[in-house]
C-alpha cells in the first residue's frame, strides 16, 4: 500500500511538471485559427518540442536518525557533566560505564494516613556494585520520607532490597540505609538513623543524595557533603534493580525525583 501510494503520487506531479510545460491558450491561438482558413500551400508550422525539466529528487529528512543523534549527543553531556561532578565528589569512573540517565521527572504522590508508593527505574537495570545520584524535592503537609531502593528482587513488594531513606522527623533530619524483604523491615545498614545538618528540610526543598556501593560498603553523601563509609557484612542482597519511593504520615505529600544517573561498575 506504501509503494502504491508513492506511484499516485509522483503520477501526479508529472503531469502536473508536464502541463506547466505547455504553451498558454493565448501562444495557441494563431494554430487555431489557421485550422479553419482555408488551406494553402503554405506549410503549416509545427511546433518545437520543448524539454519538460524533470522533477529535482529531495532529500526526505530522517526524523528517527535526528532524534538518535539528539539523544547520543545528551548522554555525552550527562556523562560529561556526571564524571565532572564525581570528581568533584572525588569518587573514581575510571571503571565501569553508564548504566542509565533519567529523561523525565518522576512524582510520587501520596494522600492518607501511612500511604506508601514506590517507582521502578531503568527498566529493570541489574547492578552489583554503581554509583547513583538524584535530586529529590520534597513536598509535604505532615511528616514525609523520600527514598531510593536498590539490590531490589523484581517485586519490591515481596522480595528483598535494600532502602535508602531521609525525612523530616519533627523537625529533625534524619537518614537511614536499611534492608527489607518486603514491607518487613530487617536490619539497618548505617547502625540505625543519622541526623545530618546537610539534610535541607524545608518545604519544596531540592535535595542531591548520591550513593556509592561497592561490594558490602556503601558510601552516602547528601548535598555534596560525604556522610561516611558504613558496611554491611550480611550479604542480604549483592545484586538487583533500581527504583524510588516516598511514605507520609498523613494528608498529602510529593516526591519529585529529577536528574538522576546510574553508574555500573559490575
Amino acid at each position: 500500500m506504501k509503494h502504491r501510494a508513492v506511484l499516485i503520487v509522483w503520477s501526479l506531479l508529472a503531469l502536473a511538471l508536464l502541463n506547466a510545460g505547455c504553451n498558454s491558450p493565448a501562444e495557441l491561438l494563431p494554430f487555431l485559427n489557421a485550422a479553419t482558413e482555408t488551406p494553402t500551400n503554405t506549410p503549416t508550422p509545427v511546433p518545437t518540442a520543448t524539454n519538460t525539466p524533470m522533477p529535482t529528487a529531495t532529500s526526505t529528512p530522517d526524523h528517527a536518525a535526528t532524534r538518535a543523534a539528539q539523544s547520543t549527543a545528551r548522554a555525552v553531556q550527562i556523562l560529561e557533566e556526571f564524571k565532572e561532578a564525581m570528581d568533584d565528589l572525588d569518587i573514581a569512573t575510571d571503571t565501569g560505564q553508564l548504566g542509565w540517565a533519567q529523561e523525565e521527572p518522576i512524582t510520587i504522590r501520596l494522600s492518607g494516613a501511612s500511604d506508601l508508593a514506590y517507582e521502578r527505574l531503568a527498566d529493570g537495570l541489574e547492578a552489583s556494585d554503581f554509583i547513583i545520584q538524584t535530586d529529590i524535592v520534597w513536598s509535604t503537609e505532615s511528616m514525609i520520607q523520600c527514598g531510593i531502593i536498590f539490590r531490589a528482587d523484581a517485586r519490591f513488594d515481596r522480595g528483598k532490597h535494600y532502602e535508602f531513606w531521609f525525612l523530616r522527623f519533627s523537625g529533625l533530619p534524619l537518614w537511614e540505609i536499611s534492608f527489607w524483604e518486603g514491607f518487613e523491615y530487617i536490619a539497618s545498614s548505617s547502625n540505625g538513623a543519622r541526623s545530618s545538618s546537610a539534610i535541607d528540610q524545608r518545604n519544596n526543598a531540592n535535595n542531591q543524595i548520591t550513593i556509592v556501593a561497592v561490594d558490602n560498603e556503601f558510601t552516602v553523601y547528601i548535598n555534596e557533603i560525604r556522610q561516611g563509609r558504613y558496611f554491611d557484612y550480611s550479604d542480604l542482597a549483592d545484586t538487583g534493580t533500581f527504583g524510588v519511593a516516598g511514605f507520609q504520615d498523613a494528608r498529602r505529600s510529593t516526591c519529585v525525583y529529577e536528574n538522576t544517573v546510574i553508574w555500573v561498575y559490575r
